[in-house]
């Protein structure tokens, strides 16, 4: 297996979190291989279990990135619309996480 630097370890580290959302978006965990993963990220299929165990472990590192982005849109909007009744700032906040992330 491949050695890679730290910044090559870093790049296929988030191609595979970016083509992994991808493609469990489109296709659902059940169906997405390793091999479909690999591919997508151009490394050979051994070279995935040096940054995952398994495909379940990186859907997890997906799941809690998109978690991160939301809950950041989610306090900028509230340090942003401090001026709203609470009433109208979750109705801003719903309408804006639903713009931002359908």
């Amino acid at each position: 297996m491949p050695r890679f630097s730290d910044s090559e370890k870093e790049i296929i580290h988030n191609r595979l979190l970016d083509k992994g959302e991808h493609l469990f978006i489109q296709h659902g965990i059940k169906k997405v291989t390793i091999a479909d993963l690999t591919k997508a990220a151009g490394i050979a299929a051994g070279s995935f279990y040096s940054f995952y165990e398994s495909k379940e472990s990186l859907f997890v590192e997906i799941v809690i990135r998109k978690q991160d982005t939301v809950y950041a849109s989610v306090k900028r909007e509230l340090n942003a619309q401090r001026h709203l009744s609470p009433k109208e700032l979750a109705n801003h906040i719903v309408k804006r996480l639903f713009h931002d992330f359908c």
